[in-house]
């Protein structure tokens, strides 16, 4: 018996292009690149901008189903980062 059970070792990797309307630029990001890494898993995501398109990559990784209880820290600490993300915005303007 762990302590933690995450269920499996797992990555999902996620990429969204989003269209930059015409007349618009981003100017503000939030959280939007991030790099959490441990032994208990990863969280990590960047974007870039090129021509009229934001993409957005994210990672997420489980490198075990189940853990002790001492990563919790370390679990924790990818997850909130995770969810830091979640809540972050983009902000587009629009060019005069």
């Amino acid at each position: 018996i762990y302590d933690i059970d995450a269920g499996y070792a797992r990555t999902n990797i996620w990429n969204v292009n989003c269209i930059i309307p015409p007349g618009y630029q981003v100017v503000e990001t939030g959280n939007m690149k991030q790099e959490v890494k441990n032994s208990a898993g990863r969280f990590s995501s960047t974007y870039q901008i090129k021509g009229n398109v934001l993409t957005i990559q994210v990672i997420k990784q489980y490198y075990k189903g189940n853990l002790p209880v001492n990563l919790w820290e370390q679990m924790t600490s990818f997850l909130d980062a995770a969810y830091s993300f979640s809540i972050s915005k983009i902000v587009m303007k629009k060019v005069k």
